[in-house]
């Protein structure tokens, strides 16, 4: 026998505490559960990892998540569930071992669909997740290729191999190199896929959408406004110091 906490949230998964007491009463193999595009990506990679995302334009994307057909499985799903940042946009109850569902979005920036499933018995099953980015429309797709100023053109690429700095309309992306923000800037998305953003003495001001996969935020000044989110995606522990001014939404999404 053991006991623990459940917490309940409309539009989230339940959230269990750590088990006290006997824990090895129920075990099993999990299923194996897979993620399918349905909808053609207008570019990017496969979308296994957050490098190498599948990119849409705004509009409505359908996916499906099933158990894997390579690997048998012989026990009854009780819930199958897809979940786009850590929210769940559809769920079946009905014993089906797949779900397809379409989502619409206008939120640009870097995003991650996983799906889960839970078997008669309890034990769950999660596909690996589909990394996706959603372009800015009228902006562009910055990436930081040099380490050092945020306000130095020459440390960003664009799509099309331009340089320049990454504006209240684009998304910038950070997969390694280190930003100082020494004077003030608005991205309207940042993705923090790895690396370092560090305050020297400016704002960073994020008007949309701010997900954070790993790194690190030294010393900032970081501001989320009233209709933007900050969302921690990544299983990685992200080291946070200065200020925060989040007047949108936050979502703890990984186990970092």
């Amino acid at each position: 026998v053991y006991f623990r906490a459940v917490t309940k949230a409309v539009g989230f998964l339940d959230s269990y505490s750590n088990i006290i007491g006997v824990k090895d009463v129920v075990t099993g193999t999990p299923a194996v559960l897979e993620i399918v595009a349905l909808t053609p990506p207008v570019g990017g990679g496969n979308g296994g990892s957050p490098e190498n995302p599948v990119v849409y334009n705004f509009g409505t994307f359908r996916f499906r998540a099933q158990l894997d057909p390579s690997v048998p499985f012989s026990r009854a799903i009780r819930k199958i569930s897809l979940l786009y940042d850590g929210v769940v946009i559809g769920s079946r109850e009905d014993g089906s071992s797949s779900i397809t569902t379409d989502y619409t979005t206008t939120v640009a920036g870097d995003h991650v669909l996983k799906a889960v499933a839970v078997d008669e018995l309890g034990i769950r099953g999660f596909a690996d997740p589909i990394y996706v980015r959603v372009k800015p429309p009228g902006g562009k797709i910055f990436t930081m290729t040099c380490s050092g100023s945020w306000t130095l053109a020459s440390n960003w690429i664009d799509e099309l191999g331009q340089s320049g700095v990454p504006g209240a309309q684009d998304l910038a992306i950070l997969a390694g190199n280190n930003a100082t923000v020494a004077e003030n800037v608005t991205a309207y998305a940042v993705s923090l896929l790895n690396g370092k953003i560090e305050g020297a003495g400016g704002t960073l001001t994020v008007p949309g959408f701010f997900s954070i996969e790993q790194g690190m935020l030294k010393s900032v000044d970081l501001r989320i406004d009233s209709q933007g989110a900050m969302v921690l995606n990544g299983d990685a522990n992200v080291p946070l110091s200065g200020t925060i001014t989040n007047l949108g939404t936050n979502r703890f999404a990984g186990s970092g």
